[in-house]
């Protein structure tokens, strides 16, 4: 009985052979769970390495309108060229084809190559003609991709506002500088693997989010008259030509000013004394008075000089204003209006006033600003000449071109401004006038910014 009991009862080696196996097997299973749960996030990371490259996926940039909604600056898409390095059967030959085509350098180019294996640049943002020769080459492990451009459709038009980017669409000045965050966007990602074939294919990880867009105050159609882009050639010459905006040409701009219906009123200058009055609209020029009737000939006297305008929003109509210089026997005659000029062109003289020569003491030499005040009085500023004093008084025009001095007498010589009140205050070299709604007059004179209030009293408010 005893041996049979003895032979049921399994053996010290049995559990201890169990035991081995279980230990085993726990430790195959925690290794398990070691290298696929625990460091799965390093083992992936070190296989997305070896296989593929992460490359930001830029956004699109954000679009700059003008106050009309015409694009002064969009992004389109155009062909960036890149290399998986690990398809390219001869790197060097390669390297020296491609830096010919886009006027690279070969050994450079060879070099990043060589230390890149899944994704390497070539080059970005090719034009069509440059992205269609390399496609033509059909060269093994090169490949193509679309990347936004910042493109300016009116090209150098406000250029210095607007600004301009880098390669990677970054504000590098002016207004794509200045609003670069809010223009910029926010960039995706997106993974570029190699298969165990060598082949390339792409996984977008997140969308990029496009920019925001932004509305200037600029008027493009001012701004491209301004900039001389409607002169011919850039340079005066005879001859008022209407049409579109982009056919029209203009002889040279004085004054510019957009009245409440969004018309365009534009003084052109022209050579010898010539001057028209053009008005743009629905985009086309006409010509609404012109030069036989501004500038008639050996009347200057009547001659309409467009060097300032105002708009009376009681009559609707145009108030202009400017000084016509003519050679005279005893030096340069000074001969200065202000007008009324309906939207239809008839014209009126409010106002004018004449300097003869160039000596002492030939008193009125020419109009320095024209502002309109809520009442619809006319003020402008009137240039001086004297023997022991010069510069610039405020004068309101009345009924009847009578002129009434509101500021006080010229400034003496090596004085350039006084402060105080009205009939004290001195001005200098007046280039520009307009009230604010609350009837207080700013005055620009010699780099600096002088206000009047409605007490009449002047301060000089920047600087």
């Amino acid at each position: 009985m005893r041996a049979n009991a003895q032979a049921k009862t399994p053996s010290k080696r049995l559990y201890i052979l169990a035991a081995v196996l279980f230990l085993w097997v726990a430790a195959v299973l925690g290794r398990l769970v070691y290298l696929q749960v625990i460091k799965y996030q390093f083992f992936l990371n070190l296989a997305s390495r070896q296989h593929g490259r992460t490359i930001d996926v830029d956004p699109r940039r954000g679009t700059i309108y003008d106050r009309n909604g015409a694009e002064l600056a969009m992004s389109i898409d155009v062909d960036s060229v890149f290399a998986v390095p690990s398809e390219i059967p001869d790197q060097e030959s390669t390297a020296q084809i491609l830096a010919t085509v886009l006027n690279l350098d070969a050994q450079e180019l060879l070099a990043h190559l060589r230390s890149q294996r899944n994704f390497a640049w070539v080059k970005r943002k090719l034009d069509a003609e440059t992205s269609d020769r390399v496609r033509n080459l059909n060269l093994r492990g090169i490949y193509f991709r679309k990347e936004p451009m910042r493109f300016y459709p009116k090209r150098d038009l406000a250029a210095q506002t607007i600004g301009y980017v880098g390669v990677d669409d970054e504000g590098l000045g002016g207004i794509e500088l200045k609003f670069d965050d809010d223009l910029r966007g926010m960039p995706g990602r997106e993974m570029i693997f190699v298969d165990a074939r060598r082949k390339w294919y792409g996984r977008v990880e997140r969308q990029p989010d496009p920019g925001q867009n932004l509305v200037l105050t600029l008027d493009g159609t001012i701004q491209y008259i301004a900039g001389g882009g409607a002169c011919a050639g850039g340079a005066r010459r005879e001859g008022y030509v209407d049409g579109s905006v982009d056919e029209a040409k203009f002889n040279g701009i004085g004054a510019v000013l957009e009245d409440p219906q969004k018309n365009i009123w534009v003084g052109d200058h022209g050579i010898q004394g010539n001057c028209a009055l053009r008005k743009i609209a629905g985009g086309r020029v006409t010509t609404v008075v012109p030069p036989e009737r501004a500038c008639p000939k050996n009347d200057p006297e009547h001659h309409l000089v467009f060097d300032y305008f105002a708009w009376d929003p009681k009559s609707g109509e145009l108030i202009a204003a400017g000084t016509y210089l003519e050679d005279g026997p005893q030096g340069r005659d000074y001969f200065s209006g202000v007008w009324r000029v309906s939207p239809d062109g008839a014209m009126k003289q409010l106002y004018f006033a004449k300097g003869l020569g160039s000596g002492p003491n030939t008193g009125f030499s020419g109009i320095g600003g024209l502002a309109l005040d809520r009442a619809g009085a006319i003020w402008i500023a009137q240039g001086f000449y004297g023997s022991t004093d010069e510069g610039d008084r405020i004068v309101r025009v009345e009924a009847g071109g009578r002129a009434v001095r509101v500021t006080g007498a010229p400034v003496p010589v090596n004085v350039d401004h006084a402060d105080g009140p009205a009939q004290e205050a001195l001005f200098y070299d007046v280039t520009s006038m307009c009230f604010d709604p609350q009837d207080t007059l700013f005055i620009h004179a010699r780099n600096m910014i002088r206000k009047m209030t409605r007490d009449g009293r002047v301060t000089s408010w920047a600087y």
